[in-house]
């Protein structure tokens, strides 16, 4: 079981890295976006909340299908991986909208904090989902992957 988690660790700290890096660039787009709307237009928050996000989102799907996954089970067929990114982001964005209006109108949290917990709900729904169902490498490259990792950790120990 150790032995499990340190070669599942190992396989995506890189990738969650990028991830992260990139979810912090789409999140100060983001609160950019919501603050500077809220601000000058004086549109409801979740509404300039939902905009900004949405923004967030294009520039995420560039990040994640040009540097963070390098495997994508549906390149041929972009539009329909955009789709599928798009609905799980909106799923997000709903996570993400009822946490905003949760933190702000019930707790009574600033704005700024109150988006700053609720992104991290909606980060956390959407690397797992990304993760397992949409950039998810195909079952025999992940198979010769862990191999070739676990000869590197290990060296000549595990026979084939």
């Amino acid at each position: 079981m150790k032995t499990w988690l340190k070669l599942k660790f190992l396989s995506h700290y890189r990738q969650f890295i990028k991830y992260s890096l990139v979810g912090v660039l789409c999140f100060l787009i983001d609160i950019s976006i919501l603050m500077t709307l809220i601000r000058f237009t004086k549109i409801h928050y979740l509404l300039a909340s939902a905009i900004g996000y949405l923004t967030g989102v294009i520039i995420n799907y560039f990040f994640s299908i040009n540097w963070i996954f390098s495997r994508r089970n549906l390149k041929k067929y972009w539009h329909i991986e955009f789709s599928i990114f798009f609905a799980i982001e909106l799923i997000a964005m709903s996570l993400m909208s009822v946490g905003l209006f949760m933190f702000k109108d019930f707790f009574g949290l600033r704005i700024k904090l109150s988006k700053v917990l609720a992104n991290l709900l909606a980060a956390g729904w959407n690397y797992i989902i990304k993760h397992l169902f949409l950039f998810k490498k195909h079952p025999q490259e992940k198979i010769k992957y862990l191999n070739n990792r676990k000869e590197i950790l290990f060296g000549n120990q595990i026979k084939k």
